[in-house]
């Protein structure tokens, strides 16, 4: 059993100290996320709660598994409870640092769940479903003001790295796909 959690404890310890050895903040610009966030159609998102519940797990020494949190965000009704969840955590962490911004785990979510309805909507109305990268955008400005707090002294990574730039390409031509669909008549 005292093997057992030492072990545990090595796991913790292992994946903070990869997270700690890296040269750069967690800081992430605001304009990069809902980029990123709208190119993708919103596939990103996924990818950004796994970094941010990697970073905050590693950061706290929580005992839960961001992978599947992740899987979790597939599974209907359990993703937004687990999304609200989420945005409880991060405010419960910035209130613990001492940041004087809030977030607002009900409205989030009240949002996301309006914008899996707006995506059910005609050209060009469905559109209207990236009304959800505008919380989640906010969510990161408060996260930054959290990591400029914790990482004093590490640079900011505010440009865009090789994987991003790949996505801007395809999702930029994934929406001129759609474009050329939505308003080209058959």
């Amino acid at each position: 059993m005292i093997t057992y959690m030492a072990q545990i404890g090595k796991i913790k310890s292992n994946s903070y100290l990869e997270l700690k050895q890296d040269p750069f903040s967690f800081y992430q610009p605001v304009w990069q996320f809902a980029l990123l966030s709208i190119l993708t159609f919103g596939v990103y998102d996924i990818y950004w709660y796994y970094k941010n519940w990697t970073r905050i797990k590693a950061y706290k020494f929580l005992n839960f598994s961001p992978q599947l949190r992740t899987v979790g965000l597939f599974i209907p009704i359990y993703n937004f409870f687990l999304i609200y969840k989420t945005h409880k955590e991060y405010r419960d962490l910035i209130k613990e640092r001492g940041i004087e911004r809030d977030i607002y785990p009900g409205p989030i979510v009240l949002v996301i769940i309006i914008s899996f309805v707006l995506l059910r909507l005609s050209d060009p109305y469905w559109l209207l479903c990236f009304i959800s990268t505008l919380p989640l955008a906010m969510v990161q400005s408060v996260l930054n003001d959290l990591w400029d707090k914790i990482q004093v002294g590490k640079p900011r990574r505010t440009g865009l790295r090789g994987r991003q730039i790949l996505l801007i390409v395809l999702g930029s031509l994934s929406w001129i796909f759609v474009l050329i669909g939505m308003f080209i008549p058959d």
